[in-house]
């Protein structure tokens, strides 16, 4: 085994030794044959290679009961379609399926469940915690509808604004602020009203003068009652 291969089975140990599942370990070879009357075949090539894959797992760690199977395929199952490209050289490690049934699976699941649940922020099982809502730039939040709560705070502030804005007259003169050009219109408004009734070409009847309060009598009698 080169000595890269084995670097590289001692990285792969590191991760597998902390798995529970099975191992089943199969070493592959190309379609080129050895030279002929050789007895050492690719069967032969292939096992070799699974079983000194084994080791290096078994010296890094890997409990020798979680291996289940070491095949040698030869070049009966290539990675490519040119059997005969080197690149079918390899050894396979697959990890089984653990069955739901037993311990193992069992606590697999437990595990596995609480961890969701603690990354979906403390959810019960079944239930995933509410996705947060999309970050928005400046310009999506502008066109964003506001709350309606928000939408009534904005509008009483901006109606309070407006009754403190100051207003100027298109024709110019003096700047007033709403109040007093609601006074104006007002007066404006009773103006017309009270000319309404007139002819244009006849002007109003002044108004008959009010007659002023009658004075009250005295509480004291004339002189003349009592003789």
């Amino acid at each position: 085994m080169y000595e890269k291969t084995r670097q590289i089975l001692s990285k792969v140990s590191e991760v597998v030794a902390k798995l529970p599942n099975k191992i089943e370990i199969t070493g592959h070879t190309d379609s080129k044959q050895f030279a002929p009357g050789s007895t050492y075949t690719n069967w032969d090539l292939s096992s070799d290679r699974a079983n000194a894959s084994r080791r290096v797992l078994v010296e890094n760690g890997v409990d020798e009961s979680r291996i289940d199977e070491v095949v040698g395929k030869a070049d009966r199952d290539p990675l490519v379609e040119d059997p005969a490209d080197p690149t079918n050289r390899r050894i396979s490690i697959i990890l089984k399926h653990l069955s739901a049934s037993g311990p193992e699976g069992r606590q697999i699941a437990a595990d596995e469940a609480r961890r969701r649940a603690a990354a979906d922020g403390g959810a019960p099982p079944g239930r995933r915690a509410p996705a947060p809502g999309p970050v928005l730039d400046d310009g999506e939040a502008r066109r964003r509808p506001a709350p309606a709560a928000d939408r009534g705070r904005r509008s009483g502030g901006r109606r309070r604004s407006l009754r403190r804005s100051r207003i100027r007259p298109a024709g110019g003169g003096p700047v007033r602020d709403d109040e007093e050009e609601r006074g104006a219109i007002t007066d404006l408004m009773t103006t017309f009203e009270r000319g309404a009734g007139a002819s244009p070409s006849t002007p109003a009847a002044p108004s008959a003068p009010t007659p002023p309060p009658k004075r009250s009598a005295s509480r004291d009698p004339p002189a003349a009652a009592f003789g």
